[in-house]
């Protein structure tokens, strides 16, 4: 385990001059969310191992994005945690609806990110989700309900 938290925090700093602040968190969990529509475990624990790392890196982050990591840190790093260290994927789409919320809290607290971002919605699972895409593809049910939800807001 510790092996694989040294590589994280190598990709983590490796990755570091192309995304700074909230966009670094933001991208691990957007992999995390490709990875659950894919039905790849194992793809969403690499993800949530690099998302736990992520958020252990916070000297770039704004006072806004700060506070909302600070505020939302037990959901955050509890939920990265258990994506990582399970490849049950009902258990990673679990920690996922999770940590959804607090994610968008930190979209919406980011003045530093490009382009839109969507908070879409599934009835079926009652959780919500963040996208970069208008179109919805449900990370709670993959290939059998992949177009199931709808957008709930957006941010420019």
């Amino acid at each position: 385990m510790k092996k694989l938290t040294v590589i994280a925090l190598l990709l983590i700093l490796s990755t570091q001059l192309h995304a700074q602040g909230a966009e670094r968190i933001i991208n691990h969990y957007l992999a995390i969310k490709d990875a659950l529509i894919a039905g790849d475990s194992d793809a969403a624990q690499r993800s949530g191992a690099l998302l736990k790392a992520a958020l252990h890196v916070t000297e770039d982050l704004s006072k806004a994005e700060k506070k909302i990591c600070t505020e939302q840190y037990e959901v955050l790093m509890g939920s990265a945690h258990t994506i990582a260290d399970t490849r049950d994927i009902e258990k990673q789409r679990q920690a996922f609806a999770n940590i959804s919320p607090a994610i968008w809290e930190l979209v919406k607290a980011s003045d530093a990110l490009s382009g839109t971002y969507y908070y879409q919605y599934c009835p079926m699972r009652k959780a919500y989700w963040v996208s970069r895409e208008k179109i919805i593809e449900n990370p709670y049910y993959g290939a059998s309900m992949l177009t199931c939800g709808s957008v709930k807001e957006m941010k420019d």
